[in-house]
């Protein structure tokens, strides 16, 4: 195998790395459930849903789309009746890092699914406690 074939292979392999970012990409999308603490009924408001990629503002019964991230993802909701706020942590999927292991020693596929966070996750749905807002007189 000549140099001319061997640096095509290796530009080949490095196009197609990246498992992670190619299957999943780096944002995902998640569904909002605020939900009130007492009577466990789903309550419609508006939440701000924050991490290291940004943040939005967004209706709850709307699904959001977020970056994916393996730090935290915050979310606060709020209403004229309730708020309530809830963190959840971004969850790495340690099969992907595998697969980019596989393919290149995790050289260029490792830094792309590490930068872009497409080796992480967070929960599908997340549930967001609500309390009444008390009033002071």
């Amino acid at each position: 195998m000549g140099l001319k074939n061997l640096v095509l292979m290796l530009v080949l392999v490095c196009s197609c790395a990246s498992c992670a970012s190619a299957i999943r990409g780096s944002k995902q999308t998640v569904a909002l459930q605020p939900y009130d603490v007492e009577t466990g009924d789903l309550v419609t408001c508006m939440c701000n849903v924050r991490n290291d990629d940004g943040s939005s503002y967004e209706r709850s019964s709307v699904p959001v789309i977020v970056g994916r991230d393996k730090d935290w993802l915050y979310v606060d909701c709020k209403n004229d009746k309730y708020e309530g706020s809830t963190k959840v942590d971004g969850k790495v999927d340690v099969g992907f890092i595998l697969a980019d292991l596989c393919i290149d020693y995790c050289t260029i596929s490792g830094l792309v699914d590490g930068c872009s966070g497409a080796w992480s996750s967070y929960p599908n749905v997340i549930r967001i406690p609500m309390y009444l807002i008390t009033q002071e007189k």
